[in-house]
């Protein structure tokens, strides 16, 4: 969603999803799960670095590369998100960026999913071997509330033409291997190329984060404090993905992030009252899911990412999908969250290695972004019978999720066991759902008809 069909700008737009929930038969539903209390927020960052859960959380395994198992802890990161948002907000005299003197300031993130060792120009022996600069990104410009744009990083230079004019990018952070498609279309659309630099890795004669991080080690400047800003400011651009045509920059608020986020938490909480899971069989005891999906895609955006602190989780890192890769690091790291879109789930499925792989440390499957087959979810639980097997639905202006099935020992004897195996989902909490025929108006029951927003929550 754009903003241009609506009654107000998008930048005040309340946390919003798009929601239908299937097996039914009423005209207008609301959410069968607790609402998410409505409350102002500084900004996502410090609500959820606030939290007393997050303040009472072990110093974990945050990241781990998994080409190389190099990991990142947990207060390691936030220590370098700290530098990062210093280094983008401090003054240029200092070797900041100064982010935060131009109201209008865009971060573009154009970049793959990697871990990869920073040489900066002045690299010290107390230097990271290893970092994920993505996150460092994101969770930077959330604590100063500077809005950073989505970037699919496999676009063509015309598509990447249209992502850049669209999201008004002021500055990019962009990958080694894009670089210079990126610098031939920042130079036709009239970007700076002074605004252009390394996320991650090296380009010979341009900046690097990393080295924007350890100008502020190495000068000694004071970690700037988080921004409060309204909770509806900008958090992100997000890209649709354009089957109807180009492209379109979703704008998300910080409240829509919070929304988000509480209805992880809010299902957690209902699941509590009626089940106590065990601990996760993995090291640390912490929950760990592998991030093959891009960054960029609301998908590795929100799980692999958002939503890692509540409840912690840790997470490998791997460039892109590879069965066989995603396969070894399942066994090697004792991945317990695994989730696939059902594409990925039919090559899965009909590879030898669905039935010689270990599974015994999954503890949830999760498919999402199309309908999964039937006959591949009873694949699956016939390969996994002791998973928590579900499915989920959204949007990019979501969310990003609207419907998905639930945990099993939830609204007991609602829901028999046919339609929790063939149903699509429930609505989330803060969702409401009207079905409607093709002229708007609303449908019966037993009606054919499709979905339509029924409110923004």
């Amino acid at each position: 969603m754009d903003g241009s069909d609506c009654a107000h700008p998008p930048a005040l737009l309340r946390p919003h999803h798009l929601i239908i929930e299937v097996g039914i038969g009423m005209p207008h539903q609301k959410s069968l799960y607790p609402p998410i209390p409505d409350i102002d927020i500084p900004n996502y960052y410090d609500f959820v670095t606030g939290l007393e859960h997050f303040k009472s959380l072990p110093d974990y395994t945050l990241f781990i590369d998994g080409l190389t198992g190099e990991k990142r802890r947990l207060r390691a990161f936030f220590e370098r998100v700290d530098a990062c948002a210093t280094a983008l907000a401090s003054e240029e005299a200092v070797g900041g960026l100064n982010v935060l003197a131009n109201p209008n300031e865009i971060v573009g993130i154009f970049s793959e999913n990697s871990m990869v060792r920073p040489t900066p120009f002045f690299q010290t022996k107390h230097m990271p071997t290893s970092e994920q600069e993505w996150p460092t990104l994101v969770y930077s410009c959330l604590k100063i509330g500077v809005p950073f744009a989505l970037l699919p990083a496999y676009s063509t230079a015309a598509e990447f033409r249209h992502l850049l004019k669209t999201s008004e990018s002021t500055r990019l952070f962009v990958s080694p291997s894009v670089f210079e498609t990126a610098l031939t279309v920042a130079r036709e659309v009239g970007l700076p190329e002074d605004r252009m630099y390394v996320l991650q890795g090296r380009v010979p004669g341009r900046t690097s984060l990393a080295d924007l991080i350890q100008n502020t080690r190495i000068r000694g400047l004071p970690t700037i404090p988080s921004r409060r800003i309204h909770s509806n400011h900008v958090a992100c651009l997000g890209f649709s993905s354009g089957t109807s045509g180009l492209p379109k920059a979703v704008m998300i608020s910080h409240k829509n992030l919070y929304y988000s986020l509480m209805q992880t938490v809010t299902i957690g909480r209902e699941f509590a009252k009626v089940a106590t899971p065990p601990p996760p069989n993995t090291p640390e005891g912490v929950p760990c899911a592998v991030a093959f999906m891009p960054f960029y895609h609301v998908t590795a955006f929100h799980l692999c990412m958002m939503r890692i602190f509540t409840p912690p989780c840790t997470i490998v890192i791997l460039p892109r999908w590879k069965l066989d890769t995603v396969l070894d690091a399942l066994q090697k790291y004792d991945v317990t969250n695994f989730g696939l879109v059902p594409s990925m789930a039919h090559e899965f499925i009909n590879s030898p290695r669905f039935q010689t792989t270990d599974f015994s440390k999954v503890a949830s499957f999760m498919s999402g972004a199309a309908q999964l087959p039937l006959e591949h979810r009873k694949a699956i639980l016939e390969r996994m019978p002791h998973v928590q097997f579900g499915m989920a639905y959204g949007m990019t202006e979501c969310t990003f999720l609207s419907l998905a099935t639930l945990h099993r020992g939830l609204f007991p004897g609602r829901f028999n066991e046919h339609q929790m195996l063939t149903m699509t989902g429930i609505l989330l909490p803060g969702c409401e759902a009207r079905i409607v025929r093709e002229d708007g108006s609303e449908a019966g029951y037993d009606e054919r008809a499709s979905c339509s927003c029924a409110r923004w929550c």
